[in-house]
């Protein structure tokens, strides 16, 4: 998976995150896979060293506090539709309270 295909399959807000695991990954990992998925970013790779596993685990939390929409802190709430997401104060009013705070 290249650089921009991974910034094509995250929301906005995350693309900072997909250029710090690309400008982190040593050249024998290979990339296969980044998705959102319960309010977190989710990523595949081939078996990683012992150093970057550490980095790709910091990243994946950092998603976990970060705003989806637009990169600020942020935190986990319910959509309507059951989906978790992760949405700072202000992106969660923009949406229109369609997601309510875990």
């Amino acid at each position: 998976m290249t650089p921009e295909e991974a910034i094509a399959t995250v929301p906005v807000g995350w693309r900072f995150l997909i250029e710090r695991l690309y400008r982190q990954k040593p050249e024998t990992c290979v990339i296969l896979g980044v998705r959102r998925h319960g309010g977190c970013l989710q990523i595949r790779t081939s078996p990683p060293p012992p150093e970057y596993q550490a980095q790709l685990q910091a990243i994946e939390l950092l998603s976990t506090r970060t705003c989806e929409d637009c990169g600020c802190n942020g935190g986990h709430r319910r959509e309507l539709d059951g989906e978790t997401v992760t949405l700072c104060d202000s992106c969660h009013l923009l949406r229109g309270s369609r997601a309510e705070r875990k």
